[in-house]
């Protein structure tokens, strides 16, 4: 049992604030808030550090802070209550990025190597799998795929708001043309099991319809991949 659980009749909860993101339902007296607050401080102060061209010596060393209570952050979010843990994760990496923004802004001045920045990529990226990675798997990636080339194809009943939900395809027309091409028996013969519509189409589901396949998705299409 967490924290959280131990506590929730008593507990009073705040938001916190990290560069643009918002942790929500935060239990005061705790050491997820506790970090959080350090990571706001020491955040604030590293801006403060940048945009007063401070010694590049004292900005790294506050990145280092950050980057630290990051890590510490990362490893306990089994304190948050288990139905919000995955969306805590999310924010965590939502926040991850938005400072590793920050970094490449004091690496254009020239106030800050690149070393920290991809420290904390590393630690960003190693987090999702960790946290979300066993939910994309080969079945997942050949569902969208599959579901993203029938919507190329034309082939889904899109009046059908069950099915088709909408949201602008993740893969090229030519990734998915070389996915077809190498799965070509059996797209059709999954295409012949499916629901026939009305209008003579399929009703298919995208994977992302799942509300916890679409939130792990728009986490990893946050992940900070290239430098």
């Amino acid at each position: 049992m967490n924290f959280y659980q131990q506590n929730n009749t008593l507990n009073k909860f705040i938001s916190i604030q990290i560069v643009n993101v918002y942790f929500d339902r935060i239990v005061i007296d705790s050491n997820i808030n506790s970090l959080l607050t350090k990571l706001k401080l020491s955040f604030t102060e590293f801006d403060k550090l940048v945009k007063l061209k401070m010694p590049s010596v004292d900005i790294k060393r506050k990145a280092i802070e950050i980057n630290s209570t990051f890590d510490v952050l990362m490893s306990s979010t089994d304190e948050v209550d288990f139905g919000y843990k995955d969306e805590f994760s999310t924010k965590i990496i939502e926040s991850c990025v938005a400072v590793i923004e920050k970094y490449k802004n004091a690496e254009e001045g020239g106030e800050f190597g690149f070393e920290l920045k991809k420290e904390l990529q590393s630690s960003c990226i190693n987090f999702f799998y960790r946290e979300f990675g066993r939910y994309l798997d080969d079945y997942f990636w050949f569902e969208l795929k599959y579901y993203e080339w029938l919507d190329k194809e034309g082939f889904l009943n899109e009046t059908h708001s069950r099915y088709a939900e909408r949201y602008n395809r993740y893969h090229s027309d030519d990734y998915l043309e070389d996915f077809f091409k190498e799965n070509r028996g059996q797209v059709i013969r999954k295409m012949l099991n499916e629901e026939i519509a009305y209008d003579a189409k399929l009703n298919v589901r995208s994977p992302l319809s799942n509300n916890n396949n679409n939130t792990v998705f728009k986490a990893y299409k946050m992940l900070p991949l290239t430098p």
